[in-house]
């Protein structure tokens, strides 16, 4: 049963229920005369009616409008953008719709030819805010449910993903065998994976996108032996390689191999990145699987020492017993506490998240947290204003005079901001512990404030 709709302040108010007290007919006239001269309105509205009418009429709709795109050579401009994004959206929700609802294999057809636009398209337009990317990827998403629903054959299947593939240009097809996966039967996962093989030792230069979807289909088979064999000699070397091949060894029950492979892509000393990040994961992991559990554990809290690691610390707690995990914790915070790098130690208290430890380390150490660290201070100012507003008005303060003092003008529309939720704390601040008022800081910083 229809809810009914919801009273409007105003009967002027453009809302639906005003909207819909005009009456069917009062609304297509208006229609007719908004859509004048209007000629995406026009399309949108034709798609909507094609709909109504049936399959063959939807599937015609959008077939013209398919081929009137992959005929156009000009530029598309960027007075053109928004309308181009939205005419390709409305088409890939039509087909992925009520196309497929009424007729997946026709559906399924259009599809394909929507995703054989995407290397023509983009080299028309500048697509640097990724919209049209990001249509073509998500149509790539639409194929298995639709291929599955339209019972596709699976080996024209693995050809069309095949030609999809090594025609592609623009990266945009990376995700297409995870996403046919399930339509694909065993012979035509061979046959694709062989023919993927094929395509890569006959290019001079290693496609990422063939090796990946190779890749993608090992797992799918459970051949770790070929998923290792994607990876060159010295690939084998990267940290992030051998945390990829420890963690399908380890799924295996193949621990010593596990090893083997983390052991050959033992990360160098100097900064932690996401690859070692990777391998310290994967060696864990293994380390567990070998029943070393408390070698585990030692890691994981120098992990923490050493730079305050919250994922490292959820996890050593995650191990420990009743009441000793308290105690533990107890004793990580008092380190955290005293840690040298004082924005290390806040980002710690951020993410863990604990929100008295963060406002004792603004409140003590201010004068070691640099206001150009928006990305730390504006989060801690959020954890902090419920409870402990002359903290986070410190944290927001931290932010306001740096972008004032140093002119940071990309900053200026953020710092107003700042300023108001600043001025927001202000009444909730019973003692100011010696940091002035909100007052006194808009004089101190008056004679470079430019916002």
């Amino acid at each position: 049963m229809k809810a009914p709709a919801k009273r409007s302040g105003s009967k002027k108010t453009l809302n639906l229920a005003n909207l819909e007290r005009l009456g069917a007919e009062r609304l297509a006239a208006l229609m007719m005369e908004i859509t004048e001269g209007q000629a995406a309105i026009k399309r949108r509205l034709r798609l909507e009616l094609a709909g109504e009418a049936g399959p063959d009429d939807l599937a015609n709709e959008i077939d013209k409008r398919l081929a009137s795109i992959a005929e156009k050579r000009t530029r598309i401009t960027w007075r053109r953008y928004a309308e181009f994004v939205r005419e390709l959206k409305q088409l890939r929700a039509a087909i992925a719709g009520p196309m497929a609802e009424l007729n997946p294999f026709v559906a399924l057809e259009l599809l394909w030819r929507l995703l054989a636009l995407a290397d023509p398209v983009m080299d028309r337009i500048d697509d640097s805010k990724g919209e049209v990317a990001a249509v073509f990827t998500t149509a790539v998403q639409d194929l298995g449910p639709l291929a599955v629903a339209a019972k596709a054959q699976p080996g024209g299947l693995a050809d069309r993903v095949f030609e999809m593939l090594t025609a592609d240009t623009e990266g945009l097809m990376s995700g297409i065998v995870a996403a046919v996966l399930p339509a694909l039967d065993d012979p035509a996962m061979w046959a694709l994976r062989e023919k993927l093989t094929g395509a890569i030792n006959r290019r001079a230069r290693t496609s990422l996108t063939l090796r990946r979807a190779v890749q993608q289909i090992a797992d799918a088979q459970g051949d770790v032996e070929g998923f290792i064999a994607t990876w060159t000699p010295k690939e084998l070397q990267e940290p992030l390689v051998g945390a990829h091949i420890a963690s399908r060894l380890l799924a295996a029950g193949r621990t010593a191999e596990a090893f083997a492979a983390l052991d050959r892509a033992r990360p160098s000393p100097g900064p932690r990145t996401r690859s070692t990040a990777d391998w310290e994961r994967g060696w864990l992991a293994a380390l567990e699987a070998d029943g070393r559990d408390a070698e585990a554990q030692e890691i994981r809290w120098a992990g923490f020492e050493d730079r305050l690691d919250a994922d490292l610390l959820r996890a050593h707690l995650k191990r420990l017993g009743d009441f000793d995990d308290v105690e533990a914790e107890d004793r990580a915070m008092a380190y955290a506490r005293v840690f040298p790098n004082a924005a290390m130690a806040l980002r710690f208290f951020v993410e863990w998240p604990n929100a008295a430890e963060a406002a004792r380390l603004v409140l003590t150490r201010t004068a070691d947290l640099k206001g150009d660290a928006v990305d730390l201070l504006e989060p801690a100012a959020r954890l902090l204003e419920a409870r402990h507003p002359l903290a986070a008005a410190l944290a927001l303060r931290a932010m306001i005079e740096d972008t004032a003092r140093w002119r940071r003008h990309e900053r200026y529309g953020s710092a107003q901001r700042w300023l108001l939720e600043a001025a927001s704390l202000e009444p909730q601040i019973a003692d100011h512990q010696g940091f002035g008022t909100h007052q006194d800081f808009l004089k101190k910083i008056e004679p470079f404030r430019r916002f």
